[in-house]
């Protein structure tokens, strides 16, 4: 038998709710996980970033978004909204909405671009889901 420094971890089913709270948890920490994000997503500033504002469960009148963060990086600020896949099906028309309340940032002067985001698993992402990052 061997043995390992490293713990043994087992988590039972995780909700889309535990990954929304998770990233909202690591957007509010210092920027190292934000700059990694927006490098995974072709997002990244030459200047530090910081997060403006950070939300779950952010819902209007167009619909809900699972995590929503503005991002400044210089002069600009980028709105982020993301959604999360575990199992759930895409439903009809869900990135048009969220692109819908994207631009609706845009216009109200939130933001200067936006980036709509799914955060899923790669077997999710096969062929699934069309009209997010």
């Amino acid at each position: 038998m061997t043995t390992s420094n490293t713990p043994k971890v087992s988590i039972g089913a995780v909700s889309e709710r535990d990954v929304d709270s998770l990233l909202v948890e690591e957007f509010a920490s210092p920027p190292d996980f934000v700059s990694w994000f927006l490098e995974r997503i072709d997002a990244a500033f030459h200047e530090s970033v910081e997060v403006v504002h950070c939300r779950r469960s952010a819902t209007d009148s167009i619909g809900e978004s699972d995590v929503e963060v503005f991002v400044r990086g210089g002069d600009e600020i980028i709105a982020i909204l993301i959604e999360d896949k575990g199992h759930a099906a895409a439903q009809p028309g869900q990135a048009d909405r969220y692109r819908e309340r994207d631009e609706g940032h845009v216009r109200a002067g939130r933001c200067q671009r936006f980036l709509t985001v799914l955060v899923a698993p790669k077997i999710y992402l096969r062929g699934k889901v069309r009209g997010f990052v």
